[in-house]
Order: C-alpha cells, then sequence, then structure tokens
C-alpha cells in the first residue's frame, strides 16, 4: 500500500465563529465606518451601482455587486477612503405598477397618498430584504447609511407608517429629499429644466410616458388600408377622379394627418383603372403592364403595380404616364375625411415602406414620420387625450377611443368611396411594459433638460478633468454629450418626487423658481413627505400670489421627477457631500496633491449606462458650475440572458447549499473578462476547492504554536536556505495577486493564490519543514527559521484572500491573533487589528538574489513533481510497498542542477517522506530499477527498499 505524510490538523482544534457571528462581529464593530476612520486621510475611492428596480436581485446585478465588493475590499486595506452607499431605483415605475394591480384599481379611483404610503411599504420591505441576502454575503457598504463625519443618522418613520431600515435614496428622510429638491430648484432657475410639448410613446392604461427601458416590443395587428386621396391641384387634365393610392397601416392616424410623402428618386405611375385615376409607385413594371413578381436582394418578393392591383381586384390598368417623386411635390391633396388641404412631401427616411410608394404623414403620432417635423415645421395638433380618447380636432371620431374609432373610420371611407382596400396588418410595435398595453405615440408635455450648445461645447471640453480607464469610453460618452441636445426628465407617475413647480390657475404664469421650492419644503416639513399629492387646496401655499394677475388660486404642477434622472441628481449630492467632509478634515490633499475622486460606476447592461453616463456628466456640470477631477471606471457585465443555467443560485444559498464564500468564488468566475458560457465551474469543484484551500491555511496555523516578536522583524539572512526561497516565493506571490486584483481579475487572483497553497505549501514546503517543526528544540534557529516564515505567511496568506473569501480570512484572522495573544506581545511589536480589513495590505520585501531564489524553487517543485510520481511508479511495480521504506539515488550530469538539488537535499527527502536520497553527479548504473525524469532530460533515478 502506497503511503504519503501529510500535515494535516483538524479545523475542530481551533475557535470557531460561523459567519452569523461573524456578520454580528462585523455589526457590532461597524466595519465600514472602521474603514473610513482608518483611511480618513487617504485619497478618496466611491463604488457607485447605477440604481435598479428593487424588487428583485437578479443574478446580473449579484454579479456586479459582488465584483465591486472585492475591489472595495482591496482599496480599504490599500489605504483607500472607499465609499460606498448601496442603491436602488427607489422610484422605479414598475412599483406604482404593482401596488395598483395588488389593489386592482386605476389612477381616477386611488387615494395619491394611500398609494405612496403603500409603495413605499413595499420598497422597504424589498429594499431590506436584498440587504440582508447582501450582507449575509459579505458585502461591505453605509447600510445604515452613516456618514463618515457625523453621527448615525436616524432612521425615521414616515406619515406614522411602520418604518424601514435602510434606503439608498433617504427617500423616507425629508432632509435628503430637500437636498434633491434644492439641486433640482438650482437646475431649474438656472434654465436647464424647462417645459415643452414632444411626441413619446404613451401608455393610455398607465396615463405616462413611457421610456426606453419601459418598452418591449410585442406582435400587434392593426385595421391598415389602401386609401384614395384626391388631387386636387394639378394633374387637372386627367379630370376631377384623380387619387394618390395611399397605404395606411393604422387608420385612426387619418385623424392626425398632415401630409402625404412620397420618395424623391421614385418612379410613379399614373394609371387608369375602371374609369378612375390613380398614383402608384412601380420600380419594377414592365411598360406592357404584365403582372410581375421581381426578387430583392434580401430574397423577398417585391410587390409591383400588377400584384397591388390584383390584391385591387383590378389587374388589368393602362398606364398614362410615369412621373418622378419629386415632381408630385408640386401637387395637392384632399384629406378624405375632413376635406382639408395636404400637401406632398419627400420622405427623407431610409427605411422605405413596402408596396404603393405613397404613404400617410402624422409626424405628431408616427416615430418614423417625427423627424419631419423639424423639416416641415408642421403645427402639431393634439387629436387625443391622455386615455386616448379623441378631442374636437377629430370633427365627426370626437370621443371615441383610438382602439375603436377603426371600424367607424372604416365605415366612413367606405361611403365615401375612398376605402380601396382593407386588411389587417401585423407587426412588432412598443407595449407598455408593466400592463402589455399598445404604446400611442402622440405629443405629451414634458419636462426637459435642454442644454445650450455652447454649453454641450463647454462641458465636453471639461472632460478633461475626468481621467478615464478606457479611451474607448471617453469618446463614447463625448459623442453622445455632442448628440444630446435635450432628454426628458418628468414623469406622469404618482409615486416619485414631485417637480416643484407652481402656477397661477387664472392665467397659467409660473411661481418664481424659488418660491416654489421654498413652498415645496415647507409643506414637506409641515405635514410630511406626501403632502404635496394631497390634492386639497388647503395645501397650497397662502403667501404667494400670481404677480401677472394678482390671482391666489394657484396650482401645481402634476409631474414627478423621473426616476433615472432622480439617481442622477441625489448621486451628485451625495458627491456634494463626500467633498464637503472631505474638505471639512483635510483629507490627504497635501499629501496626495489633489482633491481627486476615483469613482466606480457599475451596471449590467452596456446600452443603459451608455445612456445614464452623458445625462450623469452633463447634470453634474450644470448643478456644480464645473466638472469636478474624477477618475471613472465604467464596469460592465453580460447580460443576465447569457448567464448558465444557475437561476437557482439565491434559493440554493438561502437554503443553506452555498456557504457565502463559495457563492464569491462562484460569482467572480463570471468576471467581465471570460466567455460566460465557455466556463463549466460548478458547485462541488468550487467546494473541494474551498476545502482544501481552508485546510491548507489552518495547516499553516497548526504549525504556529510559538510566537516570538522578532517574527514581526524578520530577517531574510538568518534563514534556512529552504525557508528563503519559500519567503522569496510569498513575495513574488503578493506581487502576481496585486496585479491581479489592479486589473480587476479576481478569478487570476484567486488562481495564483490556490495554486500557490495547494501546490506549493501543501504539498511541498509544509511537508519539507515538518521535522523541523515537529523535532527540533523551540529555541533552535532551524525551527525558529521556519516559524518565523510562516507566521510572514499566515499574515499575508490571510490578507491575499481576504476581498475574496471574507469570511474564511476573518474566521483564520480570530485564530491567528489568538495565536499572536497567547504570547504577550512586547511593547514594539505591531499593535493587533480587531479584523482583518483594518490590517495594512501586504508589501512585497526586498530579499537578496530574489531571481536566483526564484529559479531554485521552480527547480524544487518540478524535481519533487518528478520523484512522487517515479515513487508512486515504484510502489505500482512492487519495488517498494511505500514512500518511507525507499532508498533513492538520483543520478545528474550538470554540476548546476547538481548543486541545486545538494543544497536541498534534506528538505526534499523529507518532502517526499523517504527514508535516503543521495545526489550523485555521474552517468546511472546499468540497473533495472532505472526511472526518467520527466521534467529533466539528464536526470535519472534508482528506486529500491532501504533494506536491501
Amino acid at each position: 500500500m502506497c503511503y504519503t505524510k501529510t500535515l494535516n490538523l483538524p479545523i475542530k482544534d481551533f475557535k470557531i465563529r460561523s459567519e452569523e457571528e461573524i456578520l454580528q462581529f462585523w455589526q457590532r464593530m461597524d466595519i465600514y465606518s472602521q474603514l473610513s476612520q482608518k483611511n480618513k486621510d487617504q485619497p478618496k475611492h466611491i463604488f457607485y451601482h447605477i440604481p435598479s428596480v428593487p424588487d428583485k436581485l437578479d443574478i446580473a446585478k449579484l454579479i456586479n455587486i459582488i465584483l465591486q465588493d472585492v475591489l472595495l475590499k482591496y482599496k480599504a486595506m490599500s489605504e483607500f477612503d472607499v465609499y460606498y452607499l448601496p442603491t436602488w431605483d427607489f422610484y422605479h415605475p414598475v412599483i406604482e405598477h404593482n401596488i395598483l394591480k395588488k389593489l386592482n384599481k386605476q389612477y381616477d379611483n386611488i387615494d395619491p397618498v394611500n398609494l405612496r404610503e403603500r409603495c413605499r411599504e413595499y420598497v422597504f420591505h424589498q429594499i431590506n430584504l436584498q440587504r440582508e441576502m447582501l450582507q449575509k454575503m459579505g458585502v461591505f457598504g453605509d447600510w445604515d447609511n452613516t456618514s463618515q463625519d457625523e453621527a448615525k443618522a436616524s432612521v425615521k418613520e414616515v406619515n406614522a407608517k411602520p418604518k424601514a431600515c435602510v434606503s439608498e435614496t433617504n427617500t423616507y428622510d425629508i432632509r435628503d429629499e430637500v437636498k434633491i429638491l434644492n439641486a433640482l430648484g438650482k437646475l431649474l432657475e438656472n434654465g436647464y429644466l424647462s417645459k415643452k410639448v414632444e411626441s413619446a410613446y404613451w401608455c393610455i392604461q398607465c396615463q405616462t410616458v413611457l421610456s426606453d427601458e419601459e418598452i418591449e416590443l410585442l406582435r400587434y395587428k392593426s385595421s391598415a388600408g389602401y386609401v384614395k386621396f384626391p388631387v386636387c391641384e394639378g394633374l387637372e387634365e386627367f379630370g376631377e377622379e384623380v387619387y394618390l393610392l395611399v397605404q395606411v397601416f393604422d387608420l385612426w392616424q387619418l385623424t392626425a394627418s398632415k401630409a402625404i410623402a412620397v420618395f424623391e428618386d421614385g418612379e410613379y405611375l399614373i394609371i387608369e383603372i375602371t374609369g378612375e385615376i390613380l398614383i402608384i409607385q412601380d420600380e419594377c413594371a414592365k411598360s406592357n403592364g404584365r403582372l410581375r413578381l421581381t426578387a430583392k436582394s434580401n430574397g423577398r418578393l417585391r410587390l409591383t403595380v400588377s400584384n397591388t392591383l390584383d390584391k385591387l381586384g383590378s389587374p388589368n390598368y393602362r398606364v398614362l404616364r410615369r412621373i418622378k417623386g419629386e415632381t408630385l411635390t408640386q401637387f395637392t391633396c384632399t384629406h378624405p375625411l375632413f376635406g382639408i388641404k395636404l400637401p406632398v412631401i419627400v420622405y427623407d427616411n431610409t427605411r422605405k415602406r413596402p408596396e404603393t410608394g405613397l404613404f400617410n404623414v402624422a409626424p405628431g403620432y408616427n416615430p418614423d414620420d417625427y423627424k419631419t417635423l423639424l423639416r416641415y415645421k408642421f403645427n402639431i395638433i393634439p387629436v387625443m387625450d391622455d386615455e386616448g380618447v379623441l378631442t374636437n380636432e377629430s370633427e365627426q371620431f370626437c370621443g371615441f377611443k383610438v382602439s375603436e374609432v377603426e371600424k367607424y373610420i372604416t365605415l366612413e371611407l367606405e361611403k365615401r368611396g375612398y376605402l380601396a382596400l382593407k386588411f389587417t396588418h401585423e407587426s412588432s410595435h412598443p407595449h407598455c411594459w408593466t400592463c402589455h398595453t399598445p404604446a400611442v405615440f402622440r405629443p405629451v408635455e414634458q419636462w426637459f433638460f435642454m442644454p445650450t450648445n455652447k454649453f454641450c461645447e463647454l462641458t465636453v471640453a471639461a472632460l478633461k478633468r475626468i481621467n478615464w480607464t478606457s479611451n474607448s469610453d471617453r469618446q463614447q460618452t463625448q459623442t453622445a454629450i455632442e448628440k444630446l441636445n435635450h432628454f426628458p426628465i418628468s414623469r406622469q407617475r404618482l409615486w416619485g418626487l414631485a417637480i416643484p413647480a407652481i402656477y397661477c390657475e387664472k392665467c397659467d404664469y409660473q411661481v418664481p423658481i424659488a418660491k416654489s421650492v421654498k413652498a415645496m419644503k415647507t409643506l414637506m416639513g409641515k405635514k410630511g413627505i406626501d403632502a404635496w399629492f394631497i390634492p386639497s387646496t388647503d395645501n397650497m401655499p397662502k403667501d404667494i400670489i400670481c404677480s401677472r394677475c394678482g390671482s391666489e388660486s394657484l396650482r401645481k404642477d402634476a409631474n414627478i421627477l423621473d426616476n433615472h434622472f432622480y439617481s442622477i441628481i441625489d448621486f451628485i449630492t451625495q458627491l456634494a457631500s463626500i467633498r464637503k467632509s472631505t474638505s471639512k478634515r483635510g483629507q490627504g490633499a497635501a499629501k496626495s496633491g489633489q482633491n481627486a475622486l476615483t469613482i466606480d460606476i457599475y451596471c449590467e447592461q452596456a446600452e443603459r449606462i451608455e445612456k445614464w453616463l452623458p445625462q450623469f456628466i452633463l447634470t453634474l456640470h450644470a448643478v456644480e458650475n464645473r466638472i469636478p477631477s474624477v477618475t471613472l471606471h465604467v464596469n460592465q457585465i453580460h447580460p443576465e440572458s447569457t448567464l448558465p443555467g444557475e437561476d437557482n443560485i439565491l434559493a440554493q444559498f438561502s437554503s443553506g447549499e452555498y456557504c457565502a464564500d463559495v457563492l464569491r468564488l462562484w460569482i467572480i468566475s463570471f468576471n467581465s473578462e471570460n466567455k460566460l458560457n465557455d466556463i463549466a465551474i460548478k458547485k462541488e469543484t468550487l467546494e473541494v476547492i474551498y476545502n482544501n484551500l481552508e485546510t491548507t491555511l489552518y495547516s499553516i496555523l497548526g504549525c504556529l504554536v510559538e510566537y516570538d516578536k522578532s517574527y514581526d522583524y524578520l530577517d531574510a539572512d538568518a534563514l534556512c536556505p529552504i525557508d528563503k526561497l519559500a519567503l522569496n516565493r510569498l513575495m513574488k506571490l503578493i506581487s502576481e495577486v496585486n496585479s491581479a486584483y489592479q486589473n480587476r481579475d479576481f478569478m487570476t487572483a484567486f488562481d495564483h493564490f490556490s495554486e500557490f497553497c495547494q501546490n506549493e505549501l501543501n504539498d511541498f514546503y509544509l511537508k519539507a519543514v515538518a521535522d523541523r517543526l515537529h523535532t527540533y528544540p523551540v529555541w533552535s534557529s532551524a525551527r525558529q527559521s521556519v516559524q518565523a516564515v510562516l507566521w510572514k505567511m499566515a499574515n499575508t496568506l490571510v490578507k491575499l484572500i481576504a476581498p475574496i473569501t471574507p469570511f474564511l480570512a476573518e474566521h483564520f484572522w480570530t485564530n491567528l491573533q489568538q495565536r499572536r495573544r497567547d504570547k504577550a506581545p512586547q511593547p514594539n511589536t505591531k499593535i493587533d487589528f480587531p479584523s482583518v480589513f483594518l490590517a495594512d495590505w501586504p508589501v512585497p520585501m526586498r530579499i537578496i538574489r530574489g531571481e536566483r531564489y526564484e529559479r531554485d524553487w521552480k527547480q524544487l517543485l518540478r524535481f519533487k513533481a518528478d520523484l512522487t510520481q517515479i515513487l508512486k511508479d515504484a510502489c505500482h511495480q512492487g519495488i517498494i510497498n511505500y514512500f518511507e521504506e525507499a532508498d533513492v539515488v538520483v543520478y545528474t550530469n550538470t554540476v548546476e542542477e547538481t548543486e541545486i538539488l545538494q543544497n536541498y537535499v534534506e528538505d526534499l527527502k523529507t518532502a517526499c517522506s523517504i527514508a535516503k536520497l543521495r545526489i550523485l553527479q555521474q552517468e546511472p548504473e546499468k540497473i533495472q530499477e532505472l526511472f526518467q525524469a520527466n521534467n529533466f532530460n539528464q536526470i535519472f533515478f534508482s528506486v529500491s527498499r532501504l533494506d536491501s
């Protein structure tokens, strides 16, 4: 039977601290504040996660939070003043939708205050669940919203409702809402925010504008048709019955028609069919008018005139004239329903529509036509209200809902003889992602952030104050700012922060912003955070009158701040508070030469951060009147849809199948540098790796039975040769792991660490020094040499792994400090830290002849691997029964290899657990039991029993 001597001490011999005990320990000592206090005079590093909806903690966000936490812990131990306030999208519209759905009510019969109270309770409940989950995973942050230079803020009740422990945005705390209002008021006063009408997708059910993130594309069937528009000017030589055959994809949009569009380079035919003259496009039809289908480059069939008319039941026609699209713009036509004149315009959209080549232009109600507003300056008149009901401008169709009016339009067109054909058109259409109602594109009055072109130019010029870690991010953001002339910042909902604007009910004059903001803050201070939403007129300020007409009748703006813009303003106010507190305590400006901030921004979706970042920089510039010196790290991960099948990862963690450290290991294996679908790391594999790592660390701890103050001042020259090699290798490991952390390649850092512990410590060094540890006297220099190195290793390794597996590190650190306290420390020894995260990050020592040590270490590892395999083969062949009876002779041909092996022959013998080992620089003897090394060309082994 083959047997190898190992050094394994049971972990139960040490003081055990469960994850719950460690969490309580961190909470009692307020570890986050301790880190800030420890590094208060150091450069500031801020971690910010673009807020997401708080109704669930999806795996994509979890990965980013853990990756961020690893970096935060590394930076904190590397003497950075870290700041992380956990963020959620507190005012996300899905919250309001969920509450309305639960109440089974609509806006017209809901109490606004009651709705907001229920939304707040729901959000707090969800945030507390996620906060508890993240804390159990060892994530550090300002969970109690503790300022670094102020006393801990007490959690307040809101409107006598059950209080919640934490919210990242402090929306339950009026003081923090006031900060947002002050910044918002500053933007309003300086003219960066203004109200205007602009078309956008609108949800009739939710009665609000839909952002890009609130839209989902679903299949949608609409009533479409070929509609005849009478030509009223031009082509008089063809008589009175001359029509443009226009394809309309949504018949209700006829109520918003502004023009008929043609393609400028298109070729159109004037044809006669059964006494009528029609104008229709034909790019491919033969002059003889024969039926013809032609294949397009994409493989689809092009519908020609003959095919179109065949649909109409009139395949026979006569071509009267061919005419260019540009010429058609000289004509006008009559609206088939309202009798008004409509121009014929050139359509400048590159996406051509099929079939007739003429189509209805409703720029205020069709996103494809919207750009024609700028070119032709159409006056958009609203033809429907917020509930999707057609207004007086729709004439005889007033009062009908958009979803119902198409059948009446069809009847009217048929009655007048203008409907050539009706059919159903199916396509992908935007829907509201909360209620799944088809969205309507319509003009809506909204608040916009509207910087001037000059301001955007100044912002782009000021970008040089931002240090980008990626040139592509800089260029992309600069391009986006140059194109971002305005963006909406309001919503028509109840759950959110109201925009502080007051108007005269009589003349619609807007009260000065300073008075509105003051009135809103006063109202919130007296009657609670929801007072603005109480419909009663008693809540209006009594000391404000209209300066234009003198009226005291006022009304409040019905819009709330867009949730994404709210998060931007909130983050900007946080940055202002951070800079203020930094300035008060004089943070390292003289030491570091700057007050610059480093900001890590995390987001799961690339398109979201591409939209958020330019808006943040523009708003920051507007609020601060400058762009402060910051360093931006933009971190993204792959979307959740690309993750392997571990959908129940959180459920497994909650049920105890994962310990927190193994979960963190699983997460960092999905670093953004990796292709997720190629990673096949399973929970069982990670558990084996983790258990091996834990065993190795505690094997080291088991060797540390005596502490000496000299270990804190390690003298490399006084060490035994193999201890010097091990110490030198430890220094190299520090450099490797540190480099990986700096590059945010945490899996590589862990790989370096685990390979060192398993392959170099557990399999080699700890075995090589076992005899010295257990048989040499305590006072012997040989034993003290290895003890000193092991103390250095223990203190170093626990710090290197702490950011990734914090619970194992804290547990190990507790037992390590207990070993130090077994012997009272001397006055000159270092002060013990209660937590590993309050200790300093290890720095490599400068070892004499480091390159030579590294070479020798690698040679010994290779030699030990070869000898171990040969001993196994000898056991298998029956030459020896077990390692400890082996007598091994090594034959080498080179002086260098002989010298290295002879210097460490006793260490190699102990590491391999063999009875005898001799190194000979000569040709091998011709014996049957001769083995050749795999890693060395000129080394041979002779293995025999010691007693033979």
